[in-house]
């Protein structure tokens, strides 16, 4: 009686935690397939075990195509290899890591990802793998290219406009020695100091050209470091 209590005790206890195992694997998988981020599973060695849904669409491919390294096929080479080195440096301390990861999907289009890792732990000192979560950017990062752009664009439009005051004083300038000049031409130690005039006017003219055209990505020959302050001024 009591070794028949105590099986059945023992069968009813595992039935349990078998029902409460599957029922836990059953939400993580609805969750994880439900889930609008990139998931990965890997191994302790960066090999790929679990993808969700959203990778499987994203990447186009099969689980089995992915398993292994096969995750990594489609990766940017360099990429590829910066997200290796940061693998393996924190698998020793069990420790997160992030990362940048262009990676190219089934039907060729290039995807740039803000990857995350966090361990898999089996125990409190048993390394199983890590979780990768990834985040699309590659349409933020668009974006963002267009809004600086569009900066660039209206800054060059407030640039231009000051400099076109700037080019009328030069010009005013330019034109008044000529006149000078004209009215001194019997005088030529006179006229030639309107010459030097009209020469540093021409200079100044010059180098803001110059400025305009290195600041629009337009005929740069060199870049330095400047005091926009001095050249405002």
């Amino acid at each position: 009686g009591p070794v028949l209590w105590r099986s059945l005790a023992y069968a009813l206890d595992r039935h349990l935690r078998e029902s409460a195992l599957r029922e836990s694997e059953g939400l993580f998988r609805v969750m994880a397939n439900s889930a609008p981020v990139l998931l990965v599973a890997t191994d302790s060695q960066g090999n790929g075990d679990f993808f969700n849904q959203t990778w499987l669409a994203f990447r186009g491919r099969s689980a089995e195509e992915e398993a292994g390294e096969g995750w990594l096929e489609g990766a940017h080479p360099q990429d590829r290899e910066v997200f290796i080195r940061a693998f393996y440096s924190v698998r020793q301390e069990k420790k997160p890591f992030q990362c940048s990861l262009r990676i190219r999907r089934q039907d060729g289009q290039e995807r740039r990802l803000l990857v995350t890792g966090a361990p898999r732990m089996l125990g409190p000192s048993v390394l199983k793998g890590y979780i990768l979560t990834g985040l699309d950017l590659t349409e933020q990062q668009r974006t963002e290219y267009v809004l600086r752009e569009a900066q660039r664009w209206e800054t060059m439009e407030s640039l231009a406009g000051g400099l076109a005051h700037t080019f009328n004083n030069l010009l005013t300038g330019v034109m008044g020695n000529v006149d000078l000049a004209e009215w001194k031409i019997d005088k030529p130690k006179k006229v030639f100091r309107h010459l030097e005039s009209i020469r540093s006017a021409a200079d100044h003219a010059a180098e803001l050209t110059r400025h305009l055209l290195e600041y629009s990505g337009r005929g740069c020959d060199f870049v330095k470091r400047v005091d926009l302050n001095l050249i405002i001024q």
